[in-house]
């Protein structure tokens, strides 16, 4: 979400806004609607889609390094603690939920799933289901 206030705003519009903000965060702290809090990961969408992991399963978060790495494509539900070895983007907004050199995390998997599983756009995960074996 992206809120923009300008000068042409009134005080009255911006409380309202500020009221409007904290009655959403009074239904469900922490939690987005239709959010699973447990964190559980779907196996769905995650099974179809492959990432790009390090291949070294000990090592460590090598920051930018990672892309230099050997590397090998995995399930998105199988990555948990592998260091990924490039970016994996959800559009919109367009920043990167997965950095080279950073260790996937099921949060991180969740949400990709959910983008997915909504539709949009995820450059960076390779989804295998129209391949035909």
């Amino acid at each position: 979400m992206l809120l923009i206030i300008t000068g042409s705003d009134t005080d009255e519009g911006i409380d309202r806004l500020i009221r409007a903000l904290r009655e959403i965060d009074r239904e469900e702290p922490g939690a987005m609607p239709g959010e699973a809090t447990d964190m559980s990961v779907e196996t769905g969408a995650a099974a179809r889609y492959l990432i790009r992991v390090v291949r070294d399963t000990d090592a460590g978060e090598t920051g930018m390094g990672a892309w230099d790495m050997p590397g090998e494509e995995i399930p998105l539900a199988e990555a948990a603690g592998r260091i990924a070895a490039e970016p994996v983007t959800v559009y919109p907004p367009g920043i990167p939920e997965l950095i080279p050199g950073r260790r996937v995390t099921d949060e991180s998997i969740l949400r990709l799933t959910r983008a997915l599983a909504d539709g949009l756009t995820v450059h960076g995960a390779i989804d295998v289901s129209p391949i035909i074996l």
